[in-house]
């Protein structure tokens, strides 16, 4: 029997609901939304334009430019995951691991930067 994807997805939010209710996390949980919401609302980023761009060429250069130390695919994997918004099924290693968490603590507004600028030259 397969399961259907969302029917795996409601019991995957009820049971992290319940897991945060039971520790006295839920109300700030909620509020997090609610922030990340509201920041989103706020800021009016159109990520179906993000999703295009972060394939062209003139993007993933400019935004490997801010950090050369780090190779070109994790610069990649990191303007689909962070930039764009757009994870895959199958996260990367890299994702996995934590190490684009560390890059876009070290490096997140410098490369957003970056990756905003060459979008704008690019439309």
């Amino acid at each position: 029997m397969r399961l259907n994807a969302s029917v795996l997805s409601a019991a995957l939010v009820r049971t992290l609901w319940r897991r945060l209710e039971s520790e006295g996390r839920e109300e700030a949980f909620w509020r997090a939304i609610g922030a990340a919401a509201a920041t989103l609302r706020r800021e009016n980023v159109d990520y179906s334009h993000r999703r295009s761009a972060m394939r062209l060429p003139s993007v993933i250069d400019a935004t490997h430019a801010v950090a050369p130390e780090t190779s070109r695919g994790h610069i990649k994997v990191w303007l689909v995951d962070q930039w764009a918004c757009s994870a895959t099924r199958n996260p990367r290693k890299s994702v996995l691991d934590g190490t684009i968490d560390e890059l876009a603590t070290a490096k997140g507004p410098a490369l957003e930067e970056a990756a905003n600028q060459a979008m704008r030259l690019c439309a």
